[in-house]
C-alpha cells in the first residue's frame, strides 16, 4: 500500500493559515498591553475622586494637610492621608455646613471663618476645572476603550472560528494521505474547498476589525496626548494650590481665625 506524498504547496498553504489563526491571538495581546498602559496611565493622574471624596496628592503631605468640608460633610476636599480625611469629617459641628480642616507641623486647627472659607474654594476652582476636563476626556477615552474591547472580543472568536477550521482542514488532508491511490477522494476535495472559502471569508473580516481597531487607536492617540497635558497642568496647579493654602491658613492663625485641637 502506497501513501500519498505531501506536496510542498500544501505545507505552504499550512503554514499561511497557521499564520493567519495566529493573527488575531497576537492582535488580543497587544490589546491587553494597550488597555495596561491606559490603567497605568490613570492611575498616575494627580486628582483621584472617590465618592464625594476629592483628594489632590503632593509628594508630602507630613508638615502640611488640608481638607476643606462641604456640605455637610458631604463633600470633602483637599490634600491630606486617610486620618486627616476622617477627622476633618468627625470636626464638622451640627451647626456648621463648611469648615476648613488643617494640619500644619504637628498641630490641628479648625477654620470656620466664611471669608476664609471662600478664600479656599476659590484657590480650589483651577484644580477643579482641570479635573472636570480630565474626567470628561477619561469618559472619552473609556467609549472608546470599550469599544476597541469589543472589537476584541470578536476578533478572538473569529480566531477560535479560524483555528477549528484549520483542525478540521488538518484531519482532511490526514484522511487523504491515508487513502490508497486510485480511491475517490472527490468527497474530501469538495469539503476542502468549502473549509479554504470559510477560512478566507473569517481572514477578510479579520482584516476588516484590524483596520477598525488601527482607526480607533489613531483617535485615542490625540486624547491621551491631551490627558498627559491636563496632567501636567494639574500637577502645576496643585503646587500653586497648596502654596495659596498655605498662605491662607498662616494668615488665618496670625489672626486667630483657626482654632487650636487638641495639645
Amino acid at each position: 500500500m502506497r501513501r500519498r506524498v505531501r506536496s510542498p504547496l500544501r505545507e505552504t498553504r499550512a503554514a499561511v493559515r497557521r499564520e493567519e489563526i495566529l493573527l488575531p491571538l497576537t492582535l488580543l495581546l497587544l490589546l491587553a498591553l494597550l488597555w495596561w498602559g491606559v490603567a497605568r496611565a490613570e492611575s498616575s493622574h494627580s486628582r483621584h475622586q472617590s465618592h464625594s471624596e476629592t483628594r489632590w496628592w503632593n509628594d508630602d503631605t507630613s508638615d502640611f494637610a488640608w481638607v476643606l468640608v462641604r456640605n455637610g460633610g458631604e463633600d470633602l476636599s483637599g490634600s491630606g492621608d486617610s486620618d486627616d480625611y476622617e477627622a476633618a469629617r468627625d470636626l464638622l459641628s451640627d451647626r456648621d455646613r463648611e469648615s476648613l480642616y488643617v494640619r500644619i507641623e504637628g498641630h490641628r486647627y479648625l477654620i470656620r471663618d466664611h471669608e476664609i472659607l471662600e478664600r479656599a474654594k476659590a484657590a480650589m476652582e483651577p484644580t477643579r476645572k482641570l479635573g472636570r476636563a480630565q474626567g470628561e476626556l477619561g469618559r472619552q477615552q473609556g467609549k472608546l476603550g470599550r469599544k476597541q474591547g469589543e472589537l476584541g472580543r470578536m476578533q478572538g472568536e473569529l480566531g477560535r472560528m479560524q483555528g477549528r477550521l484549520g483542525a478540521r482542514q488538518a484531519r482532511l488532508d490526514a484522511e487523504r494521505d491515508r487513502r490508497e491511490r486510485g480511491e475517490s477522494v472527490s468527497d474530501l476535495r469538495r469539503e476542502a474547498r468549502e473549509i479554504e472559502r470559510q477560512i478566507e471569508e473569517l481572514s477578510a473580516r479579520q482584516e476588516e476589525l484590524a483596520q477598525e481597531q488601527e482607526r480607533l487607536a489613531q483617535e485615542q492617540e490625540p486624547l491621551s496626548a491631551r490627558q498627559e497635558e491636563l496632567g501636567r497642568q494639574q500637577e502645576q496647579a496643585s503646587a500653586e494650590l497648596k502654596r495659596q493654602m498655605r498662605d491662607l491658613v498662616d494668615v488665618a492663625v496670625r489672626k486667630g481665625q483657626a482654632e487650636r485641637i487638641g495639645p
